[in-house]
């Protein structure tokens, strides 16, 4: 299916129809940490009042919303290709700092050097080119400003492996059928984690794009985690 539609329309088609339920899943499936991972995300980000900051592949806009609400004269742009999940966002999201954009992240709409920080959250994996979207993202971030990013990565082979691959192959799809009424989104997303890169495999390939002082953070048995890399040079932004 991916192969006869292309990667970038099959995956903006599948979060315009789980985009309904796609935050109370996230919660469930992942025990509510996704808050967790999401302020670790902003504390590791360096924002500071005044900033201008971009979350790409916002989707209902989480990311955004928790820096809106710890920091007050903060600006946000909200980027995802997915109108629904934006939709979705929109219709709860009240903060007068926040804003939304339709953009593609390997072709972002905006100059170079115009963002005081970059995140996003289970991105990369879903992209169809992962060296245009790390490009992009120090293309339009500040010099030394820092890139924060979530995603997912390969079960461990440790002790906890046959558990975690009954959730992924099982439980997760379950859940997607029984609340979103979609059980093939909920097969791809376990999919694409388990054939992800490794976290240090990532981390070099950040490196490679531009990207300094690369670190990252891994939780829930390590099939999550946190990166950081910042754009060399020193920032004009105060």
């Amino acid at each position: 299916m991916i192969q006869k539609m292309g990667k970038s329309k099959y995956v903006r088609r599948m979060f315009d129809r789980i985009a309904h339920r796609y935050d109370l899943i996230n919660r469930i499936m992942t025990f509510g940490q996704d808050r967790v991972w999401r302020r670790y995300m902003v504390s590791l980000s360096g924002i500071k009042l005044g900033y201008r900051v971009l979350d790409i592949g916002a989707g209902t806009g989480s990311i955004g919303s928790e820096i809106c609400a710890r920091y007050s004269d903060v600006s946000v742009i909200n980027a995802d290709f997915s109108l629904e999940m934006m939709r979705n966002g929109q219709a709860r999201e009240k903060n007068s700092n926040s804003m939304w954009c339709c953009a593609d992240a390997q072709d972002l709409p905006f100059a170079d050097e115009t963002m005081d920080v970059v995140t996003s959250a289970y991105l990369i994996r879903n992209v169809s080119d992962i060296q245009k979207t790390f490009s992009e993202k120090l293309r339009v971030v500040k010099p030394g400003g820092y890139m924060v990013c979530l995603e997912t990565s390969p079960p461990k082979k440790n002790i906890m492996l046959p558990l975690i691959m009954v959730y992924f192959e099982w439980i997760i799809p379950l859940l997607g059928l029984l609340i979103s009424g979609n059980r093939q989104a909920y097969q791809y997303l376990p999919q694409t984690t388990r054939l992800f890169f490794e976290p240090d495999v990532l981390a070099n390939y950040m490196k490679r794009i531009g990207f300094v002082d690369v670190s990252f953070r891994s939780f829930m048995f390590g099939t999550i985690v946190v990166f950081r890399g910042k754009r060399p040079g020193i920032s004009i932004s105060g």
